[in-house]
């Protein structure tokens, strides 16, 4: 019997500068989600974590500051499984219930206007929690199965925001994009060809007109579609084949990458670079292999200036820094490697668990990647846990930052579900919050000055 920890070599140097950990154990086994919500819920300065837990056959929503404490826990939630008492819908998918890699979109926002956080949970009904005390302000039950739902403004900047979700009808009989204003009501329903939206949805002003428009994919036609704020289609563009190796988008930035105050859409699966009317500036599909997470990074302290695009192969286990003309900055292979006589029981991945963290709090960014792992088909039984896993920390310069070291239990995956950058334990440098998959466990991890 092997053990996992001695399966792979760890990156080296293990870390460059100090770093402080708190474990938090969240149940006996607990079903968790990759998408939990962070937001300063008591104008504290620092981030809490809204997270959503499955418990055998108990649902809770818990918030967590970064030092571990558990402020609130709200077991009034019943995601939709439950909710519907349909235990064999999505069975298979990133929505059931029991899957480990669980997509349960959770997010802190003011979405009643009254000045104060809530947090808003969405897989069946869309739950609404007072941030501050956890307790159920209001509940929209939609009769469909929430896929993926952002928030996103509809009427201007200056308006309250609104949220769109992506959902599927509970008979099966179509997909549609929904948008639900301030006061929680429907305010317009648009079918949409396809189903299943994976992996997100996203909104954003792409064409500058002060409102947003929505990204999104649908698994079943293999594109991608922008819509604008009152629900029409403006483009569809042909993922499979035309920009990457896949049917949806993995990840996903509404950012001005170029130039100028135009703005694109940066996304994985490529890489590819989107322009506002749905053309293709450049798609690098061809060259790299399955792009997971991608980032507009901002080059120096401040919003101002050159960005440029990071992105990771999921199964090379490389990340790459390019320009905005797509030359190569910098790559980076440092992630951990497989033994060769474990190459057959044990899978590495790189995938959308990361993000851009102001780690150091000199305002200038480091990149965020974390490791997705576990035992290869028919290799569960011979693989002994724990496992040590890791969150890299790179600079700009693709130099290491420090490599953040978590724990995880055997399974199919196992690893980081997600590792989410957080004001958690300084108002003046961010941390980072990483879930796993199959251990129960969370993880605040925060530079030590």
């Amino acid at each position: 019997m092997a053990k996992w920890i001695e399966a792979v070599e760890p990156p080296a140097p293990l870390v460059i500068g100090g770093f402080a950990r708190v474990e938090v154990r969240l149940g006996a086994d607990t079903y968790n989600t990759c998408n939990p919500g962070v937001g300063d819920v008591d104008g504290d300065g620092l981030d809490e974590l809204a997270v959503p837990v499955i418990e055998g056959d108990s649902c809770r929503i818990s918030l967590y500051k970064g030092d571990g404490t558990e402020v609130w826990r709200n077991t009034e939630v019943r995601f939709f499984n439950f909710y519907y008492g349909d235990m064999e819908a999505n069975r298979g998918t990133h929505w059931h219930a029991y899957m480990r890699h669980r997509h349960l979109f959770t997010r802190i926002f003011d979405i009643d206007g009254d000045g104060r956080q809530e947090v808003v949970c969405a897989d069946g009904p869309v739950w609404v929690l007072d941030g501050r005390t956890g307790a159920l302000k209001k509940m929209v039950a939609l009769d469909a199965h929430v896929q993926a739902w952002c928030p996103a403004r509809l009427d201007g900047p200056g308006a309250p925001a609104s949220f769109v979700a992506g959902v599927e009808k509970r008979d099966g009989s179509g997909a549609a994009i929904v948008a639900i204003g301030p006061a929680l009501e429907v305010r317009w329903i648009a079918p949409v060809e396809g189903r299943s939206f994976e992996d997100a949805l996203w909104a954003g002003d792409v064409d500058g007109d002060g409102c947003d428009e929505i990204v999104f994919s649908t698994s079943s036609t293999a594109s991608m579609y922008l819509m604008d704020s009152a629900g029409r289609v403006r483009w569809k563009q042909r993922i499979e084949g035309v920009i990457g190796d896949d049917t949806h988008i993995d990840d996903l930035v509404i950012a001005s990458v170029l130039p100028g105050p135009s703005t694109q859409i940066l996304m994985a699966t490529g890489p590819a670079l989107i322009g506002a009317g749905g053309n293709i500036i450049w798609a690098l599909g061809d060259k790299y292999d399955h792009a997971q997470r991608v980032l507009a990074v901002p080059m120096g302290a401040g919003p101002a200036g050159p960005r440029r695009i990071y992105f990771c192969e999921s199964y090379r286990r490389n990340a790459y820094l390019l320009d905005h003309e797509a030359r190569e900055m910098w790559g980076f292979s440092g992630f951990q490697r497989v033994r060769p006589d474990f190459e057959s029981r044990i899978t590495l991945r790189l995938t959308t668990a990361g993000g851009i963290a102001d780690w150091h709090g000199d305002g200038r960014p480091v990149i965020v990647q974390a490791e997705l792992f576990g035992a290869a088909q028919g290799a569960e039984k011979e693989i002994e846990g724990p496992w040590t896993g890791y969150a890299v920390l790179l600079t700009p310069e693709g130099e290491v930052a420090a490599c953040l070291p978590f724990e995880d239990v055997p399974g199919r995956p196992a690893g980081a579900m997600c590792a989410v950058p957080g004001r958690f334990n300084s108002p003046g440098s961010q941390g980072v919050a990483v879930i796993v998959h199959c251990g129960s466990r969370l993880y605040f991890f925060s530079h030590a000055t």
